[in-house]
């Protein structure tokens, strides 16, 4: 048997789509090692076969033990993160591009940064006289860093967890003190 002496050809052209970059995310969850707010990346130099964008935590820059976040359609450069997303055990976020049929095999990755800003030492100096009744001053301390803390609630609780919450009011950020009117019931609640 012959083989045919001048073979049928065809040219490839292999299209390379690489996300470009991660921005940081700026944390907005203030409890620590959760995380919230918009994540953002770069446009690829080309979306001409791009279906999607994924966004997943990692162990490390190249998604390694990598979880899903979210995915994007093709056009969309960010991702809203929903407060409350745990990170314990991650170090980054990833995002790979992906067609109808593949995805990237080396993503675009930044640190994650988790902001945290809780208040401490909490206490209400009760002036109102009157059994299952508060009044007085609450005072608590200021988080280190109040950077993205815009206001402080305060609430009645059944538990020290915040169960079963009622709302007392609200102050600004820089502030650590709320005035409890007088003969405020704590019928049915434990905890401030």
């Amino acid at each position: 048997s012959q083989e045919q002496t001048t073979p049928a050809s065809f040219a490839l052209s292999d299209t390379g789509v690489t996300v470009p970059s991660v921005t940081a995310m700026t944390d907005l969850d203030l409890d620590a090692a959760e995380v919230g707010g918009t994540l953002s990346w770069g446009t690829p130099s080309s979306e001409a076969h791009v279906d999607k964008y994924y966004i997943y935590l990692a162990t490390d820059a190249t998604g390694a033990g990598k979880n899903a976040v979210g995915n994007e359609n093709a056009g969309t450069f960010s991702h809203s993160v929903g407060a409350d997303t745990a990170i314990t055990g991650y170090s980054h976020f990833v995002v790979y591009a992906s067609s109808t049929s593949f995805e990237q095999s080396t993503p675009a990755a930044v640190a994650l940064s988790d902001t945290s800003s809780t208040v401490s030492t909490l206490s209400l100096t009760d002036l109102d006289l009157d059994s299952t009744e508060v009044g007085g001053s609450a005072t608590w301390g200021l988080p280190t860093d109040e950077t993205q803390v815009s206001g402080y609630y305060v609430y009645l609780a059944t538990d020290g967890a915040g169960a079963g919450k009622s709302s007392l009011g609200n102050v600004g950020s820089g502030t650590n003190t709320y005035a409890v009117s007088g003969d405020t019931s704590i019928a049915g609640f434990s905890h401030l």
